[in-house]
């Protein structure tokens, strides 16, 4: 069995990992790029082994950076070597409304996923309470509340992922009707399983290393002829995903953080960004280091020089010798001598 991990940046990903592999683990890069690839084996039962691949960290499956295309380059070919049987999606409890957009793209690629509900202890120290069993519902798949830092929920996750785990039933988001002939004509050409996945491929065809280039010819000839615009279309997608994420969110969480509870970050950040006071202070900084490098600085730096001064002096006044009194050329012959 081969799973991959898959999550926004700092969600617990890499540390996830680690409690699953331990120290068997292995570095190396994905084919045809220098990014690097982390798996390692975990033993998720006494009788079944599974190779976990840790993927790049991710906001989205429309990728900005070379590390980001990875992921699509390996989830969108069912062909490829590593491709995942399913996939662990590490979700910031304490985050649940950006976490949840991978994820919501993810399970619309038809992709069988367990859902890691990362940080829960951060959630419950600023009042967020999520209705575990209402979440299922809603997303249509296994969903692990743990502490991947310190290994709360591990065990427990790997029960669900040793089971035989099909694609979710639940649909966050379908493509625009008139977008269906386009779709349609892709999936047929291609072979594909998913209108989503034949979606992405008009998206993204120019960034999509696996496509020959008859295979990309193909595809702007034919978004070309349907006026295909990926931008609104993405823009749109996006749109559509956080307001449905908005609804789920409504009836599964609850935040019960008052202002005595808000962490001092949040309120330092409300004085620093205001936006008035903001660029005061951000002026007040920037005039703070100009005079302390341009007037300030001239006091520390005749307070050295005194002290060098004195330091020398000193030395010269205590120190006496053969060799004192002159530079290091002219005592030389002095001092091998003595």
């Amino acid at each position: 069995m081969r799973i991959a991990l898959i999550g926004n940046p700092n969600s617990g990903k890499t540390s996830l990992f680690n409690q699953l592999t331990g120290l068997n683990q292995k570095v190396g890069n994905f084919p045809g790029v220098t990014v690097d690839r982390k798996s390692g084996f975990s033993q998720l039962t006494p009788v079944q082994r599974a190779e976990i691949i840790d993927l790049p960290g991710t906001y989205s499956l429309y990728p900005k950076s070379l590390d980001e295309k990875v992921i699509t380059d390996l989830l969108y070919d069912r062909t490829a070597a590593n491709y995942p049987d399913f996939v662990v999606v590490t979700v910031d409890a304490n985050n649940l409304r950006r976490s949840l957009l991978l994820f919501t793209q993810l399970g619309d690629l038809g992709l069988p996923a367990v859902l890691a509900l990362n940080m829960m202890d951060v959630a419950e120290r600023h009042g967020v309470n999520i209705d575990l069993p209402a979440l299922e519902r809603e997303l249509g798949v296994p969903i692990i509340p743990m502490n991947a830092r310190k290994g709360i929920g591990v065990a427990a996750l790997k029960i669900v992922m040793a089971q035989r785990l099909d694609a979710p039933p639940v649909r966050c988001w379908e493509p625009d009707e008139k977008l269906l002939p386009l779709v349609r004509q892709i999936r047929y050409y291609f072979d594909l399983h998913n209108d989503y996945l034949a979606l992405h491929y008009a998206q993204q065809y120019r960034h999509i290393g696996f496509l020959s280039h008859d295979d990309k010819a193909y595809l702007q000839e034919l978004t070309h002829k349907y006026g295909f615009d990926a931008t609104a279309q993405q823009a749109a997608e996006t749109i559509a995903r956080y307001a449905r994420i908005n609804e789920i969110l409504l009836e599964t969480v609850t935040v019960t953080r008052t202002e005595t509870r808000e962490p001092v970050s949040n309120r330092i950040d409300k004085v620093l960004t205001h936006r008035v006071g903001g660029y005061l202070i951000f002026l007040g900084i920037l005039f703070t280091l100009f005079q302390a490098i341009f007037a300030w600085a001239q006091y520390p730096m005749d307070w050295i020089d005194q002290g060098i001064s004195s330091l020398s002096a000193v030395i010269q006044n205590n120190f006496d010798g053969p060799w004192s009194g002159c530079s290091p050329r002219a005592c030389w012959p002095v001092w091998a001598a003595s």
